[in-house]
């Protein structure tokens, strides 16, 4: 799970803290960085989002948003 593209990845076992209290990133940054590699692949998969309104609003977003990807799914923990 991550909030935001500047707030860090946290992993939950829902199974047994569905509430979600104990973060468990730190203790499996390996469980961290395949998931995100799997959200990453994912992502990149899809087609243009017909969400826009226009062209303009397309490339706006692209100009705006698609450079924060990176940030967005990068793991923060050391490779």
């Amino acid at each position: 799970m991550k909030v935001g593209p500047t707030s860090k990845w946290e992993l939950y076992d829902v199974a047994r803290d569905p509430g979600e209290t104990t973060d468990l990133s730190a203790e499996r940054p390996d469980v961290v960085r395949v998931l995100v590699a799997d959200a990453a692949r994912w992502s990149e998969g899809h087609v243009e989002s017909l969400w826009f309104h226009n062209r303009k609003s397309a490339r706006d977003w692209e100009e705006t948003d698609m450079p924060n990807y990176d940030r967005t799914f990068s793991t923060g923990l050391p490779k």
